[in-house]
């Protein structure tokens, strides 16, 4: 080992404000990065946020509901849950069905999984005037 040369009690004491000098600088960068990490956060968070209200958006605009007549002349609808699907071996895309009522009509016929008939809102009784 190699001998270490004792220091003077005046070179310990500058090498000890050398040193807290360099442990504060370095402390202020910590601090620095710090606020620097908590900012990033907080623009990630902001980010995801609007990333979740955009996909929230785009699922709902993305919703089809197509009509079908059916046989005895009533209007069903129908809401398609799949944005992409297979019929006899063709792909077709949610919004085909808005132009190809006989697609429409194969599928409502073989009861497929691809719609889902959306029933009518119940009519609300009429309000009997009370004021007579």
């Amino acid at each position: 080992m190699g001998q270490e040369k004792e220091l003077t009690l005046e070179e310990a004491l500058a090498k000890i404000a050398e040193q807290k000098t360099e442990i504060d600088g370095l402390s202020t960068r910590v601090e620095d990065l710090e606020g620097e990490v908590s900012e990033s956060t907080e623009i990630i968070s902001g980010l995801q946020e609007q990333l979740a209200n955009a996909q929230a958006g785009q699922e709902i605009s993305q919703t089809v509901v197509v009509t079908h007549t059916a046989e005895d002349g009533t209007k069903e609808q129908y809401k398609v849950l799949a944005p992409k699907f297979q019929h006899k071996h063709v792909t077709y895309a949610a919004a085909d069905l808005k132009t190809n009522a006989d697609l429409v009509k194969e599928l409502v016929e073989a009861k497929s999984g691809v719609l889902v008939k959306l029933e009518k809102a119940a009519k609300a009784p009429a309000k009997k005037d009370a004021s007579k």
